[in-house]
């Protein structure tokens, strides 16, 4: 069993009969709506909802810098500056349905689904070896999503 990833969808207008769909796969996850397999028979799900969800996500940066100067070829002095960027991003979501596949494909099924055309060519297309596909195993559906981003940048003097 591969590693649990997350990804946005490329916009927010996909119909639930659209292009991501569970049990497809795809060659690149950062562009899902180009399917290499969609299962013949739709795999069994399960869903969960959560109300009034709230989320934030905090990120900082900074960069200090200093400069020795002579001054007046009697006196030293170390100018600096000290920067700082904080941005926090706050995600408020009215209900949030996580759709997942009931069970995993069995070892059979997967090795049938990486022996159809499209998927064996994405395989072996990788420059070193085999490249890796990926397995549409959930998704998380938004509704009443907002989204706040505060930046806030900060200068300081140092010596």
């Amino acid at each position: 069993m591969g590693l649990k990833t997350y990804l946005l969808a490329p916009n927010f207008t996909f119909e639930p009969d659209g292009p991501i769909r569970i049990g497809n796969i795809i060659a690149d996850p950062f562009y899902p709506l180009k399917p290499l397999s969609t299962p013949a028979v739709p795999p069994l799900t399960a869903t969960h909802t959560d109300f009034d969800c709230h989320f934030s996500r905090d990120s900082a940066k900074s960069f200090q810098g200093s400069v020795w100067a002579k001054f007046l070829q009697n006196a030293n002095g170390n100018l600096g500056r000290k920067v700082g960027k904080d941005v926090l991003l706050e995600y408020t979501i009215e209900s949030l349905e996580t759709i997942r596949m009931k069970e995993d494909p069995s070892d059979d099924e997967a090795m049938k689904r990486v022996r159809e055309p499209k998927v064996e060519a994405a395989v072996k297309a990788g420059l070193s070896g085999a490249a890796p596909v990926f397995m549409i195993t959930g998704l998380k559906v938004a509704k009443g999503f907002l989204m706040n981003k505060k930046v806030s940048i900060s200068r300081q003097k140092t010596s």
